[in-house]
């Protein structure tokens, strides 16, 4: 099982594109706001991490900025490793109230429930259950930052660690924002059910994740307006029977992309889409398992409707793999990449990818395409979907849309970060289905303005006509402005020679704050976040899909 290792801080202090940002005019916090960041993001923003050495452009943040740590009065923090004298380090402790939410075994909790109290300062951790054994890793990354007169949220794709924040000037990662500007002071938490789709799903991540009812009034008393465009996307461990399979995961990102309406609908059909799958990390995938997700991120996901593994594919399914293998690009850095990087192989820390799952026949090969960061020699440990659809509205060549939108989040591509799906023998039609998850993830759905959709200029083909053929979509510069993208488009594909980068295991320093007081008598060897990938067990009674 994972533990929550704290690694000591091992750097020193070198303390990074956004939607519309609106929102009342504030005084600078006293920490100095680099260039495109603002002290409120009352609309939201995605930015890249800023990293040490590079100049800075407008489009990234530093954690200093996101903290706002004068001002801070409450932090719930979630990640699944901390960096404790370094994290705290960027916090006032002696005025902030710290929620600490950690993976812990039974024998660990004791132990961090005692370091914590020993600083003699306000922090608690909180360990997320289990759920009934099937967790394998607290792999989500998410911060609930309370100030007065407004709540932060923020969903990073990376650690509480210096590298992850730039600080190694070898590493980046994505950070999304907005600010929840605090209802009136009388006015009671408003309901769940009356929430946007975006708020609903938080409440509900944070439910699961172990936050108690104070913290959860707390955010149901701010205004959850302004989220109304974005999907909040979570996975929550356990085995999820029937219609309830529909509610975390791969199948509720397939929701998400129908109600915020990125997919076809009505009479609408969709015409092509591409994806570029950026992660760090992979799991024991395999081609069907992408498939599944491809039709998910066009909202055409349905567990009911899917092609059994072993069985022969009909004809439509045929057509249906040769279009993932010309458009859908998992998006990985291979052994060259990682070695010419600014940190080497040894700087690759989390981004990893087992041996063994490379060198199964069933793995994805044809799909995998280079992650090379546009900041040169930085390595990428974000996780990042970009998806471009073409939408038929219509008979006419003419009547057409574009759904184009960004993933960010803790999500690698795996099944135990989105879910595995099974057919369960002896059930009824309407719980035949379950869902199988073991990781706590969680991440967030940009999409591309309507406003951009429709001011963009696509290639006259002849004098007098426009025509959009049916395989094309936009190019990766509608997201120019909107949405930062941190890897060269288009990736580059692998070739026979090419090998996947990075690292497999790692060692881990257990949570201390007195290395001479440590109680573990050995360094334990543990593995870095492909442990969270790697627990991919098949059911015993239970057909796959």
């Amino acid at each position: 099982m994972d533990r929550a290792y704290f690694g000591q801080s091992t750097t020193g202090g070198h303390s990074s594109h956004a939607l519309s940002q609106g929102g009342p005019p504030v005084e600078e916090n006293y920490v100095h706001l680099g260039p495109g960041v603002q002290n409120h993001f009352w609309s939201g923003a995605l930015k890249r991490t800023w990293i040490y050495n590079f100049q800075r452009l407008g489009d990234d943040i530093r954690l200093e900025e996101v903290l706002k740590a004068r001002d801070l009065e409450t932090a719930y923090l979630c990640s699944y490793e901390f960096d404790a004298p370094w994290l705290f380090s960027k916090l006032e402790l002696s005025r902030t109230k710290l929620f600490l939410v950690m993976h812990a075994d039974n024998e660990q909790k004791h132990f961090y429930r005692q370091e914590c109290k020993s600083l003699g300062l306000d922090v608690t951790p909180i360990f997320p259950p289990a759920r009934s054994g099937n967790m394998t890793s607290m792999h989500s990354k998410l911060m609930i930052l309370k100030y007065i007169g407004s709540v932060r949220i923020v969903v990073p794709t990376g650690n509480l660690q210096p590298a992850d924040w730039g600080e190694t000037g070898h590493m980046e990662n994505m950070v999304f924002i907005i600010d929840l500007p605090r209802n009136e002071a009388m006015a009671p938490p408003t309901p769940v059910e009356h929430l946007p789709i975006f708020g609903q799903e938080l409440l509900r991540f944070v439910d699961a994740l172990g936050l108690d009812s104070s913290a959860q009034n707390m955010l149901r008393r701010h205004n959850w307006h302004n989220t109304r465009p974005f999907g909040f996307v979570h996975s929550i461990p356990g085995t999820h029977n029937g219609t309830n399979m529909y509610k975390t995961g791969m199948p509720l990102l397939n929701n998400l992309v129908q109600q915020l309406g990125l997919g076809a609908y009505d009479n609408q059909r969709i015409l092509s889409s591409w994806v570029d799958y950026m992660t760090s990390s992979l799991g024991r995938l395999k081609e069907d398992y992408v498939a599944n997700f491809y039709r998910a991120l066009q909202g055409e996901f349905d567990a009911s409707n899917q092609p059994r593994t072993g069985r022969k594919m009909t004809k439509p399914e045929r057509e249906y793999r040769k279009k993932l293998h010309e458009r859908f690009h998992i998006v990985y850095p291979c052994n060259k990449t990682v070695q010419e990087s600014i940190g080497g192989s040894g700087g690759a820390g989390t981004i990893c990818l087992a041996h063994d799952y490379w060198i199964d026949d069933d793995f994805p090969k044809k799909l995998m395409h280079d992650l090379k960061s546009v900041r040169r020699g930085v390595l990428n440990h974000a996780k990042m979907i970009l998806v471009r659809t073409h939408v038929s509205t219509g008979l006419s060549v003419h009547e057409f849309t574009m759904k184009c939108w960004a993933f960010v989040g803790s999500h690698n591509f795996s099944e135990s970060a989105w879910g595995k799906t099974q057919r369960m023998r002896g059930s009824d039609d309407e719980n035949r289905h379950k869902l199988i998850v073991r990781n706590y993830e969680c991440g967030v759905i940009v999409p591309v303005g309507p406003d951009t959709i429709a001011s963009y200029t696509w290639p006259a083909l002849g004098e007098d006509e426009f025509v959009i053929l049916e395989d094309e979509v936009p190019g990766y510069d509608i997201f120019l402005g909107s949405i930062p993208i941190p890897a060269a488009m288009p990736p580059e594909r692998y070739n026979r020679y090419n090998q996947p980068g990075g690292r497999v295991t790692s060692r881990k320093v257990p949570f201390t704050f007195n290395p001479e007081q440590n109680p573990t008598t050995d360094v334990v060897p543990v593995d870095n976040e492909t442990e969270a990938e790697s627990s991919e067990e098949d059911g015993e009674e239970d057909d796959e899909l």
